[in-house]
């Protein structure tokens, strides 16, 4: 069925085919005048580059929401990120888990310090420090637990 668009007070018929497209070229020979037309060939394309370019954005938006998600890690390259990176762990663990978590790593340092991991305390601490960070505190149970069977054996 044509629908009717108006351009220099003229008007024009235009039909649509089947993909709801409108070709108003067919009309505007017929009347041998030249009226300005839009490129829908051209207008799907942008409607298919923003549609990419939205996905784009939006499965980035996930991604960057879904990584930030993680669990806090155990961050040792200072005092002061230390002492920040165990409240974050710590305020995200249950009580019992704490509790667990606190005995757990006073048993790591402790075992490194009796294990003489280095020549003076505070080699001890820096290679502890070296293993233990960037771990989550599955890990560091996961470590003390392995810590354990060696002790064991």
């Amino acid at each position: 069925m044509p629908s009717v668009f108006k351009a220099n007070k003229s008007i024009i018929f235009a039909q649509q085919d089947g993909l709801g497209r409108t070709n108003r070229a067919p009309y505007i020979e017929a009347l041998g005048e030249e009226y300005p037309t839009l490129n829908f060939t051209n207008q799907t394309q942008w409607r298919k580059k923003m549609n990419s370019l939205f996905k784009l954005v939006f499965t980035t938006t996930i991604i960057l929401m879904l990584s930030g998600c993680g669990e806090p890690t155990f961050d040792t390259s200072s005092d002061e990120t230390i002492k920040e990176s165990l409240q974050e762990i710590i305020a995200d663990l249950s009580k019992d888990d704490q509790e667990r978590f606190k005995k757990t790593l006073t048993n790591i340092y402790m075992f490194g310090a009796l294990a003489d991991f280095g020549d003076n305390a505070e080699d001890t601490k820096e290679k502890i420090n070296s293993i233990l960070n960037g771990k989550t505190a599955d890990e560091i149970f996961q470590f003390a637990n392995e810590l354990k069977q060696k002790v064991k054996k």
